[in-house]
């Protein structure tokens, strides 16, 4: 134990995590972010691919949502909140809001 100690003290970058642990914390992280999952379960990413938000959330998430009751549902806000989070860039266009990035792996029938 004090060896551990003395290493923490003299270490200016304070303990050093091994690549395994960060690996099992990334992967634990991912399991239970439910916009890390949808987009695992639902989406693929493309790079310029626009998508509007109606679409995204209203029709991809929401669905989603109901078939995957182990996550808490978002509200549209926290939903955009997390994918800008994530890096996923939105604008407005015409007055209705577009991801850039994220294309459904199968587009969902309008009823």
């Amino acid at each position: 134990m004090l060896t551990g100690a003395r290493d923490y003290l003299t270490n200016p970058n304070g303990i050093q995590v091994p690549e395994k642990v960060k690996a099992a914390i990334s992967h634990q992280r991912n399991e239970v972010d439910p916009i890390e999952t949808f987009i695992s379960d639902v989406m693929h990413l493309e790079d310029g691919f626009q998508l509007q938000l109606k679409v995204l959330y209203d029709q991809l998430y929401k669905d989603w949502a109901k078939q995957n009751v182990s996550f808490l549902p978002l509200t549209k806000k926290q939903f955009m909140a997390r994918l800008e989070a994530k890096g996923f860039k939105k604008f407005e266009k015409s007055r209705l809001i577009y991801f850039i990035g994220l294309r459904p792996n199968e587009m969902p029938t309008t009823s």
